[in-house]
């Protein structure tokens, strides 16, 4: 099963590459965040059974998200779908976006590894 998203961590900045036709549908094909700017990472499968909110751009199937939601003022990437895969949340401060909603094939070693990188 390939990843929705595949997680490259580069010397001063963590990449995230949208993997196969998401990259169509949530209209992104890479975010780059820098270290300074990740707040933290979990892994939070429960995540996609919350609200939303507002679909800006990209595409919302039963169980499958993709693309920018807006809540409360709040932008949230999301390339995820429900049961899938591990569901990582990445807290962001000063980026375009204040959250990643991402499903990762082994999410419980990418958040430790997003914690180890980011700055405090």
């Amino acid at each position: 099963m390939q990843s929705l998203n595949t997680l490259t961590f580069n010397p001063d900045s963590l990449t995230v590459t949208i993997n196969g036709l998401n990259k169509l549908w949530g209209f992104k094909n890479t975010i780059s965040i820098p270290y300074a700017q990740i707040i933290g990472a979990t892994v939070d499968n429960d995540i996609l059974s919350d609200f939303k909110g507002i679909r800006r751009i990209g595409l919302h199937l039963p169980g499958k998200y993709v693309g920018t939601f807006t809540h409360h003022h709040e932008l949230t990437f999301y390339n995820a779908c429900v049961n899938y895969q591990d569901t990582i949340v990445i807290q962001l401060r000063h980026h375009h976006f204040e959250r990643l909603v991402l499903g990762v094939a082994d999410g419980k070693s990418l958040v430790n590894a997003i914690n180890r990188h980011r700055l405090y």
